[in-house]
């Protein structure tokens, strides 16, 4: 099995911000086999563990829209949240009770 990544590549590097997400290009400096189908990559950035794609909790391949969104904003960009989280939803859904007339006759 070849590696995801080659030292010297680069990928995109992600850390939680309070904001949202900050998206970082990250430059591979080691990279080793730990168990199957799972590398330890080291990067400028940290260190992560990916699968056989490239893909991690904190670190992903660059592909053409992340490699557009690095250009436009710049390294570290900010990521926002774009959706209700589940406890936003669960709010909003209670203004509504079960035999409520919504109107639609």
């Amino acid at each position: 099995m070849s590696a995801p990544f080659e030292p010297g590549s680069a990928l995109a590097w992600m850390e939680i911000d309070p904001d949202g997400l900050r998206v970082h290009r990250a430059t591979v400096e080691t990279i080793e086999h730990t168990a199957a189908g799972r590398w330890s990559v080291t990067t400028d950035h940290g260190t992560a563990t990916v699968d056989g794609t490239g893909v991690g909790s904190v670190a992903v391949p660059l592909d053409p829209d992340i490699e557009a969104d690095l250009y436009i904003y710049g390294d570290g960009y900010l990521v926002s949240p774009t959706s209700l989280g589940v406890e936003d939803s669960a709010q909003e859904d209670t203004s509504l009770e079960r035999g409520d007339d919504l109107g639609f006759d």
